[in-house]
């Protein structure tokens, strides 16, 4: 395992801070982004978040450890997962059972906590949190 020098810990504290402070501007003036379409939101946090998450990529790959990205897009993931294992449980079912049943209420999984009567702050709250804790965890893995 390669350890953290100096020039690398102040990039990662660096993008780390970046993605705080975007997250926190595109939470809080979201609704001041939309210039008459719907897809301008979305596509600022695109745009803005694009190079930061390049550069985790690049960091991960450059420390050799990519098993760091799992945790730290972990909430990402599992929302591609939710969305895999609710079509192919679906069409299981349908083969089994003859009528199709459903192993989460909606997929993605966001969407599922939303049906089971979360409010949508609650929910980024959660995912807020699960990502924070695991990107302390990786940060912490590299640092020791």
């Amino acid at each position: 395992m390669k350890k953290l020098d100096l020039k690398a810990m102040v990039t990662c504290a660096a993008l780390i801070a970046a993605a705080i402070v975007l997250s926190r501007f595109l939470s809080i003036n979201a609704w001041n982004l939309k210039i008459g379409f719907t897809f301008v939101p979305v596509f600022i946090a695109a745009y803005l978040y694009g190079p930061i998450g390049g550069a985790v990529v690049g960091m991960a790959m450059l420390l050799r450890q990519p098993f760091l990205l799992l945790l730290i897009g972990f909430t990402c993931c599992m929302s591609s997962v939710s969305v895999i294992l609710q079509r192919y449980y679906y069409k299981a079912t349908r083969k089994i059972y003859g009528t199709p049943r459903r192993l989460f209420k909606m997929s993605p999984l966001h969407h599922h906590f939303e049906k089971c009567g979360m409010k949508e702050t609650q929910i980024v709250l959660m995912y807020t949190v699960v990502t924070l804790a695991l990107t302390a965890l990786a940060v912490i893995s590299v640092i020791v």
